[in-house]
């Protein structure tokens, strides 16, 4: 594990953190290797190890990279463990082999509203009475997630069939993959370029393209794509990004124009600047005690006064998948806090 974890994680730790990645091609490896199904009997596929021997693993893991090292905890601690102590011998013949040999990764998902990630916090009660369980509270069920590199058409289509046979037809698809690189354009590769079109544009066209049918077939449907100020602006180290939004303002339009007919509406949601954790760098207090300088920069540029927050972005886009924008099409609704019509605060 010790070399497994300088060559394989070390090298990927800090880009991993930094652009909150998922590791999967390290969580592929480690299904290779076993460690995700170290806590479980060897009757099941998986290695059988006590907890000493997985709390020294998992640490070995997190040395040099912190998320890693809680994917396997949580896949094995919060997931593999109950089914092994609580299941019932079918549930673990049915779940523990591919959670130990079938690269299926678990998850603890917490089923409240005001539950954040501390389980302790759960209000909602079941009571047994008599065949059946009465329950009292609230719960927020996530009952499944589909995957796939949306600039891979085949993926892409492999995708959507496999929601079509399992759930239904797409109504409502939003596009929102994208990726970001700041460099300089004389310093971009064509490559790197061309992979953030490849993303943001040819992804929102290899979705849509796979969901239209259907959609036209029901003659309904929503199609939102996540556009951006850049859609509109330009700034220093971001041509990929701009060209990219720029392209899907304009593949938004085109949507609209060809499966209007259909009843088919698509427009576009453009984010100002959101109050993330991606976001958080740039609106930390200085050590002299004034604020960033591109906070700063933000809020004298917004009308609002403020960072957006992702609850902001809410509205526009339950509007946009709504009967109340039936008549809205090809249209790019900016939810910016007005910086897009606004020229900036006048000089006191």
């Amino acid at each position: 594990m010790a070399e497994f974890t300088e060559n394989e994680v070390k090298p990927i730790a800090a880009e991993t953190d930094a652009k909150t990645l998922y590791p999967r091609e390290n969580i592929e490896k480690l299904f290779d290797l076993g460690v995700m199904g170290m806590c479980i009997p060897k009757e099941y596929g998986g290695q059988g190890a006590d907890p000493l021997a997985s709390a020294i693993c998992i640490e070995e893991l997190s040395k040099q990279c912190a998320s890693t090292g809680d994917i396997v905890a949580t896949h094995n601690g919060l997931c593999c463990d109950p089914i092994l102590t609580h299941g019932t011998d079918e549930q673990k013949a049915k779940y523990l082999p591919m959670l130990s040999t079938g690269h299926k990764v678990g998850a603890f998902a917490l089923t409240e509203p005001n539950a954040g990630s501390d389980a302790s916090k759960g209000q909602t009660e079941a009571k047994l009475e008599g065949d059946h369980y009465v329950m009292n509270g609230s719960k927020i069920f996530i009952t499944n997630g589909y995957v796939a590199d949306v600039s891979d058409e085949d993926a892409v289509n492999a995708m959507v069939a496999k929601i079509k046979a399992e759930v239904g037809p797409v109504d409502i698809l939003v596009n929102n993959a994208g990726l970001m690189k700041r460099v300089p354009m004389t310093e971009m590769s064509h490559a790197d370029f061309m992979r953030v079109i490849d993303v943001h544009v040819g992804g929102a066209f290899n979705c849509s393209k796979a969901v239209l049918p259907d959609m036209m077939e029901k003659r309904e449907g929503k199609i939102i794509n996540i556009c951006s100020m850049m859609s509109e602006l330009g700034r220093e180290t971001v041509s990929a990004y701009a060209a990219a939004k720029g392209g899907l303002k304009m593949l938004t339009k085109n949507i609209a124009s060809e499966y209007g007919e259909y009843n088919i509406q698509c427009n576009g949601m453009g984010p100002g600047y959101i109050a993330t954790a991606q976001t958080a760098p740039l609106r930390e207090v200085q050590p002299d005690g004034s604020r960033h300088p591109f906070d700063q920069f933000i809020t004298a540029k917004t009308p609002a006064g403020r960072w957006g927050e992702p609850d902001d972005m809410v509205g526009p886009c339950v509007f946009l998948a709504s009967h109340a924008s039936d008549f809205v099409n090809g249209q790019i609704l900016y939810a910016d806090g007005g910086i897009l019509a606004y020229i900036g605060r006048q000089p006191k």
